[in-house]
């Protein structure tokens, strides 16, 4: 029983530790998006923010776009130089959220002034938004997020975590191959 108990508390604690990514992603249900077979990168793309270099910078945007190029030739897409069916941007967002938790340490249920303590912590978190934007009619078709916690500093697996996130996202994308 014990062996059983201690086995199912260590998945847990792996589980718990392991990085959360929460996708969504949104479309134009009116467009047939099995339509697009070509793509190019926008040319004016967001350039890295001065926010949080160790997160938004060239080397982790360019990751993110050898990223999504794998993937969308994993979808079929074909990169086109002149007159390609999609542009293709994305952008990121760093988000910083203080969270506070009070404490209270009297051990009665009644008391006559408060004895408590407060504290806070500090997340942040990081969004990549892709944008599928039809390059004819100049209008987005299509939306994917991915949203998880960061670490500071960045880790070994940064780049490993930056191609699970865009493969995620892109999964998202409702085309029949």
């Amino acid at each position: 029983m014990k062996i059983t108990f201690g086995f199912i508390l260590l998945i847990v604690f792996l589980s718990s530790c392991s990085e959360q990514i929460y996708v969504t992603s949104d479309y134009d249900r009116t467009v047939d998006l099995n339509q697009y077979k070509t793509f190019k990168w926008a040319k004016n793309q967001e350039q890295p923010s001065k926010g949080n270099p160790m997160i938004d910078n060239e080397l982790n945007r360019k990751r993110i776009s050898d990223a999504v190029e794998k993937e969308l030739i994993n979808l079929g897409l074909t990169p086109s130089l002149s007159d390609p069916d999609l542009l293709i941007d994305f952008h990121i967002v760093i988000d910083e959220n203080t969270h506070y938790v009070a404490h209270d340490y009297y051990p009665f249920p009644f008391r006559y002034w408060p004895e408590y303590s407060i504290s806070s912590y500090t997340v942040k978190t990081s969004t990549i938004i892709i944008h599928f934007v039809d390059f004819k009619k100049e209008q987005l078709v299509w939306q994917g997020t991915g949203n998880s916690r960061l670490t500071d500093p960045p880790t070994p697996y940064t780049e490993d975590r930056i191609k699970q996130t865009i493969k995620e996202i892109l999964k998202q994308f409702p085309k029949n191959k």
